[in-house]
């Protein structure tokens, strides 16, 4: 089983340490842990992870510029729990309104946390499938766009022209209708046919294009009962 990249900073290195033993020690998830702000922003500016975890009292740069520069920056909107020695709920109020999913104040029991995180990351798994499944009815809602205006242009409007011009014929009485007429007449619909085939395969094979990544797309969907499967933490 592939497991969770949790990122972690906090300035008391026996803290991260033991974090990290405890939380790797599941087999769910992997720790990469920075006693420093500026080097934590470094790597997940530079690497993919599942959720980070932030101290507030950095010696070198805020908890709270991190988590605007997740949030604004980096534009990322992975799971972010605050642990922090800040009991004052004026912290935690600031830290949610930067974008911080949970704010846990210090000292903290480990299986509360992975409890959270099991939940955020579970969220988040449900968040990328209703991503997958909107993605997949805007590829629809194209089609039939791409398919009104096929419609529209190559097979409503040119038989509107074509009508037109057989009524035209039509008008002008028995005394126009000679050879000339009947074979220029049925050139013009046979060329307005051929245009109308031709324009049919066309849209035809772009539709076949876009119902193959909507298949691709249906193939990558988890069923709840996986995602609840992926999660399921066994604490002993």
């Amino acid at each position: 089983m592939n497991k969770f990249k949790i990122v972690m900073v906090d300035d008391n290195w026996e803290i991260c340490e033991l974090f990290k033993t405890i939380i790797q020690n599941l087999e769910m998830f992997d720790v990469i842990s920075f006693d420093k702000g500026y080097k934590f922003l470094e790597y997940i500016e530079e690497n993919k992870y599942d959720i980070a975890i932030i101290d507030i009292d950095l010696p070198d740069i805020s908890g709270y510029e991190i988590i605007k520069n997740i949030r604004n920056e980096m534009e990322s909107y992975a799971p972010i729990i605050v642990i922090s020695a800040f009991e004052d709920f004026s912290h935690k109020i600031k830290a949610l309104e930067l974008g911080a999913d949970d704010y846990i104040v210090k000292p903290v029991n480990i299986f509360e946390v992975v409890i959270k995180m099991n939940n955020l990351l579970k969220r988040q798994s449900y968040l990328c499938e209703l991503n997958k499944r909107e993605s997949i009815i805007q590829e629809k809602a194209e089609i039939i766009k791409i398919l009104k205006s096929f419609f529209q242009e190559k097979i409503y409007q040119p038989a509107i022209k074509l009508k037109k011009h057989f009524d035209e014929e039509l008008s002008k009485g028995k005394e126009s209708f000679n050879i000339d007429n009947y074979v220029n007449s049925y050139k013009k619909l046979s060329e307005g046919f051929d245009k109308l085939i031709q324009n049919y395969e066309m849209l035809s094979s772009e539709i076949e294009k876009r119902i193959e990544k909507i298949e691709e797309k249906k193939a990558e969907f988890l069923p709840q009962t996986e995602i609840e499967k992926k999660f399921k933490t066994k604490f002993w």
